[in-house]
């Protein structure tokens, strides 16, 4: 039984910075930031699970891009700086080379309208230009109250 008591105690205090994205909206009704600070948390909390490979937000570069494409703006690109590093690094922003890139998230604070709509529409882009070598790109969807069994809301 310690064993289980020891998990659920770990959890509880690795995902502690999570709890902080209910307090923000105390202080702000500001969307924008709400959204901003939500992904600054998760970026945190997924930093702590993915050493030695590193994430920024940016977006993703290659040969078949290079001054062609209009990039995407990607919330979270895990990577590894071999075999190439990123360019235009700066705190968190950067644009990986393909070949470096590990994972692609997307965030969305709350599942608004069209939600999970909008998110699958943009996972279904991404998963387009993700490199071959890594999985499906993730979504993940920061709900902060539980949703009315209305049936119009498809997290219901």
């Amino acid at each position: 039984m310690m064993t289980k008591e020891y998990f659920e105690e770990y959890a509880e205090n690795l995902g502690q910075s999570l709890r902080s994205v209910d307090s923000i909206m105390k202080f702000t009704k500001n969307t924008a930031l709400i959204g901003q600070y939500t992904e600054k948390v998760v970026m945190e909390f997924i930093e702590k699970s993915i050493l030695p490979l590193k994430l920024c937000t940016g977006g993703i570069i290659s040969p078949e891009s290079f001054q062609k494409d209009k990039l995407p703006q990607l919330d979270i690109i895990i990577y590894s700086s071999n075999p190439l590093p990123p360019i235009f690094k700066i705190y968190d922003f950067a644009l990986v080379p393909k070949n470096s890139v590990f994972s692609i998230i997307e965030i969305k604070k709350t599942d608004y309208d069209k939600g999970l709509d909008d998110l699958k529409k943009k996972l279904t882009k991404l998963n387009k230009i993700k490199p071959s070598h890594c999985g499906k790109p993730l979504g993940i969807i920061c709900v902060v109250e539980k949703n009315k069994p209305s049936g119009e809301n498809k997290l219901t």
